[in-house]
């Protein structure tokens, strides 16, 4: 008998794929509706599809908590009660959430900093006010757009930490002359070889973007500005950066994960062939993209259910729900799990945890906002960069205890991320792009539907009865009548499409 440490009698090696808790008979019940596949719930039997469901949560569910062990504090207090799958201990895969990931989080301390110059700029002229979006200002969501796309199409996080970040709009005449002063033997390193983006190809296509004062990147600020969908943005920068579809939507999920973009990250439009092959391993083969789509957003939607019934209590990031985005991503990392269980794939080395590395490395634990250095400094667990309590102070998760410094939680404030607690869209329809929300610091208010035209005494369907519209933002948010609440509504139709309305809402 094996003599490797175990749960109960399961054997770390069957943590995912023969975890003897993928029989349960009631997991036929999270089968996709037999509309999608076109099969009776006798044929899925027969090809074991609730079992396959079953077995790729288990994947996501030990990659996940393998993360929390490393980088939640006390969470590793006992190695042995929850031993690592050894594909997993050692192989190099993506975590579930991808703002976790090291490449992700270096981004996001970049976009921290460009957060403290738009608080600044904005407090300064007095226009901090509520319902104030991040995608308003025209030079923030130029300057976040152009370091995601210099940082995403370089793919080297080591490159950008040797020349001190990443660079700004306002930095680019001494990036170009960075990039033009590497020795030859870096430059024919550099780039994304994966993606195609070689050295000269990536000069080129910055050299193109920063030509004219950036005139490149205004069709990107007016699609994000006017909200006209996911699918013309991923078109737009595809064509921009000269590069494949996957990169395009890379630049789009900073975007969303910086609070630029409102709309709901549920969305995705184009799946990966890796997010492909694990989708027909555990449904069968598929015939197209919507197909492919229902099917995506099935596992969105029956996740919660599914660690239910076996019997897992998901470690979620913040109480985050695993939304399609990174359902994609975690059918990208199963397909590779199963290729290397399979033998279809060598082993690899894994990286070292950048987050659990930096916090037992002795380094100097500087706060971002005030530089004080002291030993209480926490580390944020999305930019991975200490803060002090004494400062700007941070904030605190009430059901995970995770920290996050006070950028990060106001940008996500932004972001609204789904949680747990929810509501979830329907079994077979993934939630519409359209969907978007404000959030005005301290009320969050559901963009109104104005698919119809006003009815009388109404307004862009708000009764004047009832609301009050004030003079101007300053009124609106300094001059409040005693009782009453406020009341944003983005206009999405007609020729004023896009326009705020500011309104004081009589207490009921």
């Amino acid at each position: 008998m094996d003599t490797a440490t175990t749960i109960g009698n399961i054997q770390p090696k069957d943590l995912v794929i023969n975890n003897p808790v993928v029989a349960n008979p009631e997991l036929a019940t999270i089968l996709p509706p037999s509309l999608i596949m076109g099969r009776t719930p006798q044929e899925e039997a027969s090809r074991g599809t609730a079992r396959k469901i079953g077995q790729y949560f288990l994947f996501c569910n030990e990659r996940q908590t393998m993360w929390k062990r490393q980088c939640v504090p006390d969470a590793s207090a006992d190695p042995q009660a929850h031993p690592n799958d050894p594909i997993l201990q050692s192989n190099s895969f993506g975590n579930v959430y991808r703002e976790l990931d090291r490449e992700t989080s270096y981004f996001r301390a970049s976009v921290t900093g460009k957060w403290r110059e738009w608080k600044k700029r904005h407090e300064k002229d007095d226009s901090l006010l509520i319902g104030a979006r991040l995608s308003d200002d025209k030079e923030f969501v130029q300057n976040l757009v152009w370091s995601s796309i210099v940082y995403r199409l370089a793919n080297n996080i080591e490159f950008f930490q040797t020349i001190g970040g990443i660079p700004s709009t306002q930095d680019h005449e001494k990036y170009l002359e960075t990039l033009d002063a590497l020795p030859e033997d870096a430059k024919n390193s550099f780039g994304d070889a994966r993606n195609g983006i070689m050295f000269h190809r990536y000069c080129e296509t910055i050299e193109n973007i920063c030509d004219d004062n950036f005139k490149a990147l205004d069709k990107v600020v007016s699609s994000i500005q006017s909200n006209s969908g996911l699918e013309e943005l991923a078109l737009i920068l595809q064509k921009l950066i000269n590069a494949d579809n996957y990169l395009s939507w890379q630049v789009i999920f900073d975007l969303i994960e910086s609070g630029v973009l409102t709309l709901h990250e549920a969305n995705i439009l184009k799946l990966r062939q890796d997010a492909i092959n694990s989708l027909e391993f555990i449904f069968g083969q598929t015939k197209d993209d919507g197909q492919r789509q229902q099917l995506l957003a099935h596992l969105y939607q029956i996740q919660q259910k599914t660690f239910d019934l076996l019997g897992v209590d998901f470690p979620y990031f913040d109480d985050r729900l695993i939304c399609l985005k990174n359902t994609e991503r975690c059918l990208c990392e199963y397909s590779k799990y199963l290729a290397i269980s399979e033998g279809r794939e060598r082993q690899e080395e894994p990286k070292a945890n950048e987050l659990n590395t930096k916090r037992n490395n002795g380094e100097v634990k500087k706060c971002q906002f005030c530089h004080s250095e002291g030993t209480d400094n926490m580390i944020c667990v999305t930019c991975d960069q200490y803060f002090c309590y004494n400062c700007k102070g941070g904030e605190c998760s009430p059901i995970t205890s995770l920290s996050f410094c006070v950028a990060c939680h106001e940008i996500d404030s932004y972001r609204k991320p789904r949680q747990c607690s929810s509501p979830m869209a329907t079994d077979t329809e993934p939630i519409n792009n359209s969907e978007m929300s404000v959030c005005d610091g301290e009320q969050s208010e559901n963009i109104l539907n104005q698919d119809s035209l006003p009815q009388d005494g109404e307004e862009n369907g708000i009764s004047s009865k009832t609301h009050t519209k004030p003079d101007n933002k300053k009124l609106f948010t300094e001059s409040l009548p005693e009782g009453w609440t406020h009341k944003i509504v983005i206009r999405k139709a007609g020729k004023s499409k896009g326009t705020t309305d500011y309104y004081w809402t009589e207490p009921s």
